[in-house]
């Protein structure tokens, strides 16, 4: 599978992304369609096409 030659885009521990709360949102986010699309295809581009580094998750702090 072309996918599985590719490796894994999401590693465990570098996940790059902050938990996001639509409030009132259904379990499909419809109503927030175009705002969910618009994070994924910024998302995409920034870490997938740009190659950005994604953010150690590590736990830190107290």
């Amino acid at each position: 599978m072309p996918f599985q030659k590719r490796g894994n885009l999401f590693p465990l521990s570098r996940i790059g992304r902050s938990p996001m709360l639509f409030e009132g949102g259904d379990h499909g986010l419809r109503e927030f369609n175009a705002e969910v699309n618009s994070m994924a295809k910024n998302w995409l581009d920034k870490y997938v096409k740009n190659s950005a580094p994604l953010p150690v998750l590590e736990i830190h702090g107290k």
